[in-house]
């Protein structure tokens, strides 16, 4: 279960290191409080069979509880989340609440289960260590046999839900074969007294003379004389009385001869007072001396030892019940196991009621594809675009995150002169390894990918990655990077390292020195070591030992950001040649022309260069500075500063970097050949911010007219197109860069300029699906709803083939759209475009934004085809429906008039939102 409960956890507490941790520190905490209860519960009591059954069964109950209770639990671990997450101790507490509530209860009974298998395999006195030592042997031979089963073959066939419910129906399993077996010895004779055997019987004493049947668990008295009965579960009398005489045989038996029990069975006290009454002559209704009475009068007990039997299976047996019967609860949905609770990017805020119940709806929702894999629980969801996370945390987009897996490789292939071979660390989406094996000298793309479910990721981002799985460059090794770094047969001109988030427990081996060392084992002269490193999440002492650690492998590390919170670190043996002429040839080529238009929106050498941080003069003053450590797989000190800083929301500002490289003239690279304009690369550096929604960054050297350059990206970050447009109009300068292309055009556009016209038709050179947006912009302010109609049915077409459009740019046109439906007096357009946006955009861009858009355009349509088309759109959301006011009372109307089976449900639905948002005061 320990395997399962981290697969489960790690969603809700982080996935990191500590998780582990912590989970285990719970695990052995319930375990070692079982052992002691057992130590003082069980003193003077005997263990039985019965009794095992019932801690199974309770076992079992304490595992099927947290499961029953599901996204309840998730809400917890996210209301525990502090409102200030820089304070680590506060996480902990938070973590340590949520793991007590789902392991510890499990653990404690296990804990006290175990020292009772030792008392089940002997009476307690005899061969003490050989029963310990065979529990011990048998429970870790189970371990060893779960986790080989579990981790490779339970959690990928079952999943981490199925192998919880798998679990608890093998304890359940485990109590009733204990029921059984306890009746089996109770009615097979144990504790009960039969007729005297006939001379000549099996069962006669050897020496002829009538003996009376004892337990299997008594010895044979060597005489042959007559011996009473005792039950296997008797003890020595703690008083030290003088029982009922037993055979010299007998376990436990005194010097002078007589049998010292504690008499806890009824009916082996009701079996020996019959036989006292056989031997001890003068006791109540006892025979003759030397006789024995008949058999009728012997078995008078057994109905009575029958209901007491079956009395004590009652509450194993309701306990495994009630177990079985939370299994059909829900159970955890995708809120647990793939929203990122853990990783803080889900608003730790209490929130009302229903924004609770639309949070967890939409969480359910996103989710397209989920499987348990080998090293994680992978899901891929669809809203802005097509992206997967890895238990719970985020690990990619295939558009969001296009400026870093397009370029992080293609990065390397453009500053080395010419590769053939590079090793790819991480399959992800694909886009990595689709776009090298692009590049015309690259002969072999080698991927290695731990794990295998993400094969089904890379297939379904095909549009993003080129068809990288399809391409027969590239090859995919299932593994660990580290060992195929290792194991590799050649060498390589290139090797990216981008692995999964480093705080993620395992990865953080990727960072160390050995690893490094590998990696410059394995590069061909002149080859390039490309690694990426997040910006976020992370401190600065960090980053810094990051760097120290590459720079002490490698003697040349420069700096790159490849988009806003992500670097990419270049490092070599030799130093790195920049020509600005073979550059500027080079980025002209494809399939890096393509790339850098796509992902990075620029089309110059000056474009590229925005992208450069600082040179290997700046990395190495960083590695050098007091209190850096260098990270090694035996002193692994990142392993903890990543896990640290998970969903602490922040990290490097890049603006510090920048700061200190420029402060410390180190933030260029050294160029031979023609001159580069500067000012062009700062104007762009501008630009890489806005391209992302984020804020320019602005150093404190910048010139007025920089400061003055900037006004235009914030008021475009903004939407004040009029402050735009007037800043803009203070420059007096035309666009730059594509990104201040689109800029200017969509501020023309949003006033009806015609002048608009000019930079739509040139930035329909580069993107002709944002110049097809902005027209149909320009005019639909101009009243010209048909043309404006022509535009956006043009534009959505493209999406459905097009992954590169600005999604900031395709979620406008979805409003132009509505708004256009809105303000047809005929209908005919609004049917228009609901036709064109019924079908998924590539990669599933903006799905949940088209949704919403077609439901509102339905609504828009004529009366003949309302119920129709609304009702289609809105089944498309179920079963996890928006859960808003607006959408619910649309919903149960359609479905009123439509008669459709889920009326009643959607009437129930809208009624339990009201009653929420009434509150329970006055719902009295």
């Amino acid at each position: 279960m320990e395997i399962v409960w981290y697969r489960m956890l790690g969603p809700l507490l982080g996935g990191t290191t500590f998780t582990f941790e912590l989970i285990l520190a719970v695990a052995l905490l319930g375990i070692g409080l079982g052992g002691a209860a057992y130590a003082w519960f069980g003193r003077n009591r005997t263990c039985s069979l019965n009794g095992f059954a019932f801690t199974c069964a309770l076992e079992a109950f304490c595992l099927a509880f947290p499961y029953a209770l599901g996204d309840r639990l998730a809400v917890m671990a996210l209301l525990l989340r502090p409102l200030n997450p820089l304070l680590f101790s506060e996480q902990v507490l938070g973590w340590t609440i949520t793991t007590l509530a789902v392991v510890f209860p499990a653990a404690f009974v296990a804990g006290f289960q175990f020292p009772m298998l030792i008392a089940l395999l002997g009476k307690g006195r005899d061969d003490v260590a050989r029963h310990t030592g065979l529990a011990y042997a048998w429970n870790t031979a189970g371990c060893i046999l779960g986790v080989l089963a579990g981790g490779f073959g339970l959690l990928p066939l079952l999943s981490a839900p199925g192998a919880w419910r798998a679990a608890v129906i093998l304890l359940v399993l485990l109590a009733v074969a204990a029921m059984v077996m306890s009746l089996g010895i109770k009615f097979g004779g144990r504790c009960s007294v039969n007729a005297t055997a006939p001379q000549g019987d099996d069962d006669a004493s050897p020496s002829g003379e009538t003996t009376t049947p004892s337990s299997p668990c008594d010895d044979a008295s060597p005489s042959g004389e007559t011996t009473t009965p005792s039950s296997p579960c008797d003890d020595a009398s703690p008083s030290g009385e003088t029982t009922t005489p037993s055979s010299p045989g007998d376990d436990g038996a005194s010097p002078s001869g007589t049998n010292l029990s504690g008499g806890r069975c009824g009916a082996c006290t009701e079996q020996r007072r019959s036989v006292n009454a056989t031997t001890h002559p003068g006791a109540d209704g006892a025979a003759p001396s030397g006789k024995i009475p008949p058999p009728q009068a012997m078995t008078e007990h057994r109905p009575h030892a029958t209901r007491g039997v079956w009395r004590a299976t009652i509450l194993p047996m309701s306990t495994a019940i009630m177990a079985l019967l939370m299994l059909f609860a829900t159970g955890p949905t995708a809120f647990w196991r793939h929203a990122p609770i853990g990783a803080g990017l889900v608003d730790n805020y209490v929130a009302a009621p229903n924004d609770l119940h639309a949070l967890i709806h939409f969480a359910r929702r996103q989710i397209e594809w989920e499987k348990d894999g080998v090293e994680g629980s992978v899901a891929l969801h669809g809203n802005h675009g097509l992206g997967f996370t890895v238990n719970g945390r985020p690990d990619g987009n295939a558009r969001e995150d296009a400026g870093t897996h397009v370029m992080i490789g293609l990065l390397g292939a453009i500053l080395h002169p010419r590769p053939t071979d590079a090793l790819v660390v991480g399959l992800g989406t694909g886009t990595t390894a689709g776009w090298l094996a692009g590049v015309p000298s690259m002969e072999r793309v080698d991927v290695a990918e731990l794990e295998p479910s993400l094969l089904k990721v890379a297939a379904r981002c095909s549009p993003v990655n080129l068809n990288a799985l399809k391409n027969p460059k590239v090859q995919v090794w299932i593994g660990d990077g580290r060992e195929a770094l290792w194991a590799a047969p050649r060498e390589y001109d290139l090797i990216v390292s981008a692995p999964s988030h480093p705080n993620r427990a395992g990865v953080e081996s990727l960072f160390t020195q050995e690893y490094y060392r590998a990696a410059a084992r394995k590069l061909r002269e002149c080859g390039l070591f490309v690694h990426w490193l997040q910006a976020y999440d992370v401190d600065s002492w960090t980053m810094r030992s990051v760097f120290a650690t590459l720079a002490s492998v490698f003697p040349w590390v420069e700096i790159w950001q490849t988009q806003v919170g992500d670097l990419a670190l270049v490092a070599s043996l030799k130093p790195i040649a920049y020509d600005a002429n073979s550059l500027r040839l080079r980025l002209q080529q494809e399939p890096f022309k393509a790339a850098l238009m796509q992902a990075w929106r620029v089309t110059d050498l000056e474009g590229f260069l925005a992208h450069y941080v600082a040179n290997d003069s700046f990395a190495k003053a960083v590695a050098q500075s007091r209190g850096v450590a260098i990270n090694s797989d035996d002193h692994n000190v990142l392993e903890f500063a990543f896990a640290r800083g998970v969903g602490r929301r922040s990290g490097v500002e890049l603006r510090e970097l920048l700061e200190a490289a420029r402060f410390r003239l180190e933030n260029r690279p050294r160029l031979t050949g023609d001159g580069v304009e500067w000012a062009s690369m700062e104007r762009q550096r501008i630009s890489l911010c806005t391209l992302q929604q984020w804020a320019p960054v602005q150093l404190p050297d910048f010139t007025p007219e920089q400061r003055l350059r900037a006004a235009p990206h914030l008021s475009y970050l903004k939407g004040d197109f009029k402050s735009l447009l007037a800043a803009w109009r203070l420059l007096g300068t035309e666009p730059g860069d594509l990104v201040e292309l689109v800029m200017v055009a969509e501020a023309l556009a949003d006033a009806g300029d015609e002048k608009a016209q000019d930079y739509i038709d040139r930035l329909g050179l580069f993107q002709p699906a944002e110049a097809a947006v902005l027209l149909g912009r320009l005019r639909w302010r101009q009243g010209r709803l048909e043309e404006a109609t022509v535009a956006l049915e043009t534009t959505f077409r493209r999406y459905r083939r097009d992954p590169w459009p600005l999604p900031h740019l395709m979620d406008r046109s979805l409003d132009i759209a509505l708004a256009i439906a809105r303000a047809d007096p005929g209908k005919t357009m609004a049917a228009r475009l609901y036709q064109a946006i019924n079908r998924p955009f590539v990669v599933s861009l903006l799905e949940e934004r088209r949704l919403f858009t077609l439901v509102q355009i339905a609504r828009n349509l004529p009366p003949d085809e309302l119920n129709a088309s609304t009702l289609k759109a809105i089944e498309w959301y179920e079963p996890h429906i928006p859960w808003v006011r607006e959408f619910l009372d649309l919903r149960a109307r359609c479905y009123g008039q439509a008669r459709h089976p889920q009326a009643p449900a959607a009437r129930r639905d809208l009624e339990a939102f009201d009653r929420a948002e009434r509150g329970p005061s006055k719902n009295r």
